[in-house]
């Protein structure tokens, strides 16, 4: 890629502020769109942290096809739904810390479990990160 990764982020809370800051340091990667289930809430961030679009549904952003990545920024409960609609639409994905209370050995339809199926039918990244 010739140009940064424009970025998405779903949500508005402190991580989403840590990610919107570290972004702001990187030539590799840019915030261009933020989504918030309030417009009003995503087009404060993006004017905070320079986010050139700002959505007031996570929908309206992951069909943007300027968004080339998707940080979930949201609670946990929320992470496995908001993954698999960003890779069903072609999105690489990062999420940040667990997803599901669930392991995904002991069920079959856990979110975690539907998140990497989604996945992999796909053929698109799905990343979830954790502290060791």
């Amino acid at each position: 890629m010739d140009r940064p990764f424009n970025v998405g982020i779903i949500g508005t809370g402190g991580i989403a502020s840590k990610m919107a800051h570290t972004l702001r340091g990187m030539h590799e990667a840019r915030l261009c769109a933020v989504a918030s289930r309030s417009r009003e809430k995503a087009e404060s961030f993006a004017s905070e942290y320079g986010a050139a679009r700002a959505y007031g549904s996570y929908d309206e952003m992951l069909d943007d096809p300027g968004v080339d990545l998707v940080y979930i920024a949201t609670p946990h409960s929320l992470h496995a739904e908001e993954a698999i609609g960003a890779i069903r639409r072609g999105k690489p994905v990062l999420c940040e810390k667990a997803f599901t209370r669930a392991r995904p050995r002991r069920c079959s339809h856990s979110p975690a479990k539907r998140a990497c199926s989604s996945q992999r039918q796909s053929g698109h990244a799905f990343c979830r990160c954790r502290k060791p």
